[in-house]
């Protein structure tokens, strides 16, 4: 099957996501990540995005138990109301959601 790029690939791994180093002292107070699985996302205008099912009732301000986390290169995006298929959704769908709250 051809890939249309950049606006249908997706991919499931189970590696850990590294966020860039100048967010590092952001993360010193949480837990480490445990490895979680993944898809990558490559949206309209070729950043790549990587997005997981995340735990969210630790996070302060939680709006539900789990969220949907969309990770770039300086950007964190969380995703509280999400489909329950979201693994299915094609990279315009997912680069859409991750605009909700």
């Amino acid at each position: 099957m051809p890939v249309i790029w950049p606006t249908t690939e997706c991919r499931v791994t189970d590696e850990v996501p590294r966020l860039p180093a100048r967010l590092a002292p952001l993360t010193l107070a949480t837990p480490p990540l445990a490895a979680v699985e993944y898809m990558e996302l490559v949206d309209g205008t070729f950043v790549r995005w990587y997005v997981s099912e995340v735990e969210g009732r630790a996070v302060p301000g939680t709006r539900g138990s789990h969220c949907l986390l969309f990770a770039c290169d300086g950007i964190i995006r969380r995703v509280w109301e999400y489909p329950p298929n979201w693994r299915t959704l094609d990279a315009a769908a997912l680069t859409l959601l991750s605009w909700q709250r």
